[in-house]
């Protein structure tokens, strides 16, 4: 059956030992009870053996630990376990011959900013260790250390008022130190927020312009509640700007902004417009006979929404040719009895959205029951060919030879209903020629002579008439 452990409790504690070497250490306790067992001490984890150099003694209620000469390697923590009891204290030996050849300087810290101690030992130190008043640093996050041969190096990041004090370098028994005052950063707002407006569904971003460089400690705010990150938002401070990205911006969104930071706050409006509405069916090309109407058909994803019809870069107004109309989320453009001129490309527009038709008429042939006849004319005076077409033409080429003829003061060009009309005036010889009229695929010509004024007009005999019968198309 294994023997209980004995309860022993302590009357005199085992106390720090700080010696520079090749000093004797001795460290002491004392207990309520003498132990019945022999003491059993621990150096860094690991038991000490008794010898020349280190003496274990117990003498009644008093364990006692010596070291007759210590060295630098024997620094450490020292345990004693007594029964269910147990002593710790730190054994600390001075290294005799290291010597500081740069000491640590007072520095002036700013929150929020970073610095640096540096030092030097000779010759190079095993190792540096570094105090906060009494306090062991301990490399961390916010504390890097760094050794290399005889310089040591401890830089604090993102500096906070608690990290003001008195701060330590010790190699062996030469210790260095240097005061910290921490300064509070007066951050003011070099650039606020600003408003902004946007349409429901896109992304937006606010950004904030401040006077110092690392603000830590901040927070953003949509209308009534903290912006966390991840998901849609993920704010941000770099350098001195402080942004806040938000994507697919919702109405509820829409309010104030704000954003909050030691001593500082910037504010801004978010204001969101509702989405617009967009096609969910898209126009379709058609196709008709001259004179049955034909009609558009766009579908929106919201009633009522403002519409526009264009043809030719021009937009479209009702009458007796075109007429259109709205009904819930459906758009309809209806062109009456359209002609070969209805055809083309029907751009249609809302606020957010765009498309497009095209519309081809094919027109019944055409002809031509009136051909032009044959012409002579007097020099400076006026020739009218004259002709008529089956039906109202809408498509009618007039040339002189193979010119295209337009529309100006010498020649002037009439169409109404079916009768075609050229009228060109000021005559000059050089007008002769053979006047063909395309109405559609079809033609119609007449040849023109123009005579000098003085010169004998012979009558026309058939032959110099050509006369042209066919189908025309408009």
């Amino acid at each position: 059956m294994p023997q209980e452990e004995q309860s022993i409790s302590m009357v005199k504690e085992l106390c720090d030992e700080d010696v520079t070497e090749p000093e004797e250490a001795t460290l002491e306790w004392e207990t309520s009870t003498p132990s019945v067992k022999p003491p059993r001490w621990l150096l860094c984890g690991e038991a000490l053996q008794a010898g020349r150099n280190i003496i274990m003694q117990q003498e009644g209620t008093s364990p006692r630990l010596t070291v007759l000469q210590t060295s630098a390697s024997v620094t450490g923590t020292v345990q004693l376990p007594t029964g269910k009891s147990k002593a710790t204290a730190n054994l600390l030996v001075r290294d005799s011959h290291i010597q500081i050849t740069r000491k640590l300087e007072d520095k002036r810290a700013l929150e929020h900013h970073s610095l640096i101690l540096a030092c030097d030992f000779r010759p190079s130190p095993k190792s540096v260790k570094w105090f906060k008043e009494h306090t062991a640093t301990e490399p961390s996050e916010k504390s890097k250390i760094k050794q290399e041969q005889h310089s040591a190096e401890l830089r604090v990041l993102k500096v906070k008022p608690e990290d003001a004090g008195v701060s330590k370098g010790r190699a062996g028994n030469a210790e260095t130190e240097a005061t910290l005052p921490v300064e509070g950063l007066n951050i003011g707002i070099t650039k606020g927020l600003k408003n902004t407006g946007i349409q429901e569904g896109a992304d937006c971003t606010f950004e904030c312009l401040v006077s110092h460089e690392s603000i830590a400690d901040f927070s953003w705010t949509l209308p009534g509640s903290q912006v966390e990150s991840g998901g849609r938002s993920e704010a941000s401070a770099a350098r001195q700007q402080c942004t806040l990205p938000v994507g697919a911006v919702a109405p509820g969104d829409a309010g104030e902004v704000i954003l909050t930071a030691p001593a500082l706050t910037s504010k801004a409006s978010l204001g969101v417009k509702e989405k617009p509405p967009e096609a969910v069916k898209q126009l379709e090309d058609r196709r008709a006979a001259a004179g049955q109407d034909i009609s558009l058909s766009w579908e929106l994803s919201e009633p009522d929404a403002a519409i526009r019809w264009y043809k030719d870069g021009k937009a479209i107004r009702k009458s007796q040719k075109c007429d259109w109309h709205q009904e819930g989320t459906g758009a309809t453009l209806i062109i009456h009895e359209p002609t070969a001129k209805a055809r083309g490309e029907y751009p249609c527009e809302t606020e957010a959205s765009k498309a497009k038709a095209g519309i081809t008429v094919q027109e019944q042939p055409n002809y031509a029951v009136q051909e032009l006849s044959a012409l002579r004319a007097a020099e400076r005076g006026t020739a009218v060919l004259i002709g008529q077409s089956q039906r109202a033409a809408s498509s009618v080429v007039w040339r002189e030879g193979t010119a295209e003829l337009r529309a100006t003061k010498q020649s002037e060009i009439t169409e109404k209903g079916q009768m075609l009309q050229l009228a060109i005036n000021d005559l000059e010889k050089s007008d002769s020629d053979t006047s063909p009229c395309a109405i559609g695929d079809a033609q119609s010509r007449a040849k023109l002579v123009v005579q000098g004024v003085h010169e004998i007009v012979p009558l026309i005999s058939p032959a110099e008439a050509t006369v042209c019968r066919g189908r025309c198309l408009p």
